[in-house]
């Protein structure tokens, strides 16, 4: 099933982020002007603030569309496991796995830890919280302890 595709203002919001994404990677959110961003996305500066009101809006749209969660969650939820120990351990296998080719997940934490004090977690934290309910409904249900 494919999904629709965008609309222009939703194509240049994507590729807003896009390049905002790899200049904060390799320049820190600080070291980013919005100049560069506005460059490298090949828009004027004037279309860019008609997408985001302003720099720290493209950083939250970047941690959000970035964050892994939406690729580790819907993983978890295949996870299989009769006991609880097992459940775990397919669990964690999994999300080493799906980790281990998401390098950027560190950098971007350390962005927002070191260059906002981790200000944006607890929204990041709301979108998560739903799916890990149901995660721990799952795990509530397996037979046995883990250790």
């Amino acid at each position: 099933m494919n999904a629709e595709p965008l609309r222009k203002g939703e194509a240049t919001q994507a590729r807003i982020v896009d390049v905002a994404y790899a200049l904060f990677l390799r320049q820190g959110y600080h070291g980013t002007s919005m100049r560069q961003i506005a460059d490298a996305a090949e828009i004027t500066m004037g279309g860019i603030y008609n997408h985001f009101p302003g720099k720290e809006a493209i950083w939250e749209a970047v941690l959000t569309d970035r964050h892994p969660y939406s690729e580790i969650l819907p993983l978890l939820t295949t996870t299989t496991g009769e006991s609880a120990e097992a459940y775990v351990r397919d669990a964690a296998t999994r999300l080493v796995a799906a980790l281990g080719q998401r390098r950027d997940l560190l950098h971007l934490m350390f962005i927002e830890l070191v260059e906002f004090d981790g200000a944006h977690i607890p929204s990041l934290y709301a979108a998560i919280t739903p799916h890990l309910l149901q995660l721990a409904d799952v795990f509530t249900h397996k037979a046995g302890q883990v250790r």
